[in-house]
C-alpha cells in the first residue's frame, strides 16, 4: 500500500491521485502487500549444544566401560568404528590399518564437530546429532566387540 509524502494517507495501490491532490508517479510498480514470512528456526544457544555434545560423549564413554584403567587407552577409541572390517592379518599391514582407522576416526569425529556446531539450522542440527548418536554406537559397540573378543 502506497503513503502520500504529502498528508501521510494510505492510498489504495489502484490510485494514483490521493484526496489531497498529490499525484503518484505512474511508472513505480505496485506490489500487493504481502505477509511478512516467518523466519526459519533458527538455534539458540551454543551452550545447550556444548553441553549435549559432551554429555552425547560422556555417555558413549560410560557405556564403553566403567573401568578407569582404560582412560589410557582413550587415544585408540575410533579402533571401534573398524570392528564390522576385517583387518589384515600380518603385523606390518595391520599395525599400519589400525593407525589409519585411529587417525581417519578422529579426523571423522572433528569433521563433524566442526559442521555440529557451525550450523544454524535445527533441521541439519536433528541430522547431525542422530549421525553423532549412529557414530559413538557403531564405536562403543565395536570396542565392546574388540574388548570381550580378546578377553575371552
Amino acid at each position: 500500500m502506497k503513503q502520500c509524502p504529502k498528508c501521510s494517507a494510505p492510498a489504495a495501490n489502484e490510485a494514483w491521485l490521493c484526496p489531497c491532490g498529490y499525484e503518484f508517479d505512474q511508472t513505480e510498480p505496485t506490489t500487493p502487500d504481502l505477509p511478512p514470512s516467518p523466519p526459519e528456526p533458527q538455534v539458540r544457544a551454543t551452550s545447550s549444544r556444548v553441553l549435549l555434545y559432551l554429555v552425547t560423549w560422556l555417555v558413549a564413554l560410560l557405556t564403553l566401560s566403567r573401568d578407569i584403567r582404560l582412560v589410557t587407552l582413550l587415544w585408540v577409541f575410533p579402533i571401534g568404528l573398524c570392528a564390522p572390517f576385517s583387518l589384515p592379518q600380518g603385523q606390518h599391514e595391520a599395525q599400519a590399518t589400525v593407525y589409519l582407522w585411529i587417525l581417519g576416526g578422529w579426523a571423522l569425529y572433528l569433521v563433524h564437530a566442526v559442521l555440529f556446531f557451525r550450523t544454524t539450522r535445527i533441521p541439519w542440527l536433528t541430522i547431525l546429532y542422530v549421525l553423532l548418536c549412529l557414530l559413538l554406537i557403531t564405536n562403543v559397540s565395536g570396542c565392546q566387540h574388540m574388548l570381550h573378543g580378546r578377553a575371552g
